[in-house]
């Protein structure tokens, strides 16, 4: 929803993971899904729109 926002780990937990699993669930966990998902927009937009940030997070960046 906030595109050119920093979208870490911590966010995606918080807003994704059920409670009751988020301390279990591993950055390299969070970030197979975030392949998978980038893999699945870059189909729809044709061009890549998730960008890493190094141990950090992602950003979305949809074309303009």
């Amino acid at each position: 929803s906030k595109p050119d926002m920093l979208v870490t780990i911590d966010h995606i937990r918080d807003e994704v993971i059920s409670a009751n699993k988020r301390k279990a669930t591993s950055f390299s966990t969070i970030a197979k899904y975030v392949s998978e998902l980038h893999s699945k927009l870059q189909v729809h937009f044709r061009e890549p729109v998730i960008f890493n940030q190094k141990e950090e997070g992602w950003y979305f960046r949809p074309p303009k």
